[in-house]
């Protein structure tokens, strides 16, 4: 039997990653353009097709997008964040 899952991850700006359970995460966030600290890690354990542990993440604002009049491309200006969960 081996064991299948991942980490999801948050750094300190509220950036949320999905990391493989194998490979680990990195120290710094991976988004494009921020290198904040990852404060928040969970372990999701998806063996046998059953997802245990995973934590349904609180939004605290919507990506921003800037759309072109032109043509219409939509160019991302601010990704999502989160908010950092707590241990309640």
């Amino acid at each position: 039997m081996s064991f299948e899952g991942y980490y999801q991850v948050l750094c300190e700006f509220g950036h949320a990653n999905d990391a493989d359970a194998y490979w680990g995460y990195e120290k710094t966030c991976n988004h494009k353009g921020c290198s904040g600290k990852i404060v928040w890690v969970n372990l999701v354990d998806e063996t046998n097709y059953d997802t245990v542990g995973e934590v349904e993440l609180e939004v605290e604002h919507e990506a921003i997008y800037e759309t072109c009049d032109r043509c219409g491309y939509k160019k991302l200006i601010e990704n999502t964040r989160y908010k950092i969960p707590t241990k309640e």
